[in-house]
């Protein structure tokens, strides 16, 4: 019987190893995405849109991630948002006239958006892999 319970503690020491050297940080197997109304965002003609806009993001830094952050909803709701929001109203401004992006400029518009929120969105650890916008709202009285 000696050498089986040698072989069960040497088990039981083998496995308390592994797991005391675990962080117990969540490992994201997948991408994360966020969807985000942003409202009052101006027109460089001061008429205001709303944009529905989803982002597709994953951590690369998963440690440094969960040092700053509780939950990916924190995240998305200290960072991703209030980034987004600055990042849309900075480009939208550019955009002199609702004219224009409501017809012919409206996917020069949605680009310019998106490739802003691409370039200026992530930071040390997270990658941006995508940004969809899926609504742009004008005003009722323009319609």
């Amino acid at each position: 019987m000696k050498p089986l319970n040698s072989y069960y503690l040497f088990l039981l020491i083998f496995l308390a190893f592994i797991f005391s050297n675990c962080e117990n940080k969540k490992v994201p197997s997948q991408d994360f995405v966020h969807q985000n109304f942003l409202s009052d965002v101006r027109l460089g003609d001061g008429v205001p849109l709303q944009l529905t806009v989803s982002i597709r993001w994953e951590l690369e830094d998963v440690n440094n991630f969960y040092n700053q952050f509780v939950t990916m909803d924190s995240f998305n709701q200290v960072i991703l948002k209030p980034r987004s929001m600055e990042l849309v109203k900075n480009v939208s401004n550019e955009f002199p006239s609702v004219d224009s992006v409501f017809s012919h400029n409206r996917q020069q518009y949605i680009n310019t958006i998106k490739d802003e929120l691409l370039t200026n969105l992530g930071e040390a650890g997270i990658v941006i892999n995508e940004i969809i916008i899926s609504d742009i709202t004008f005003p009722v009285s323009y319609t």
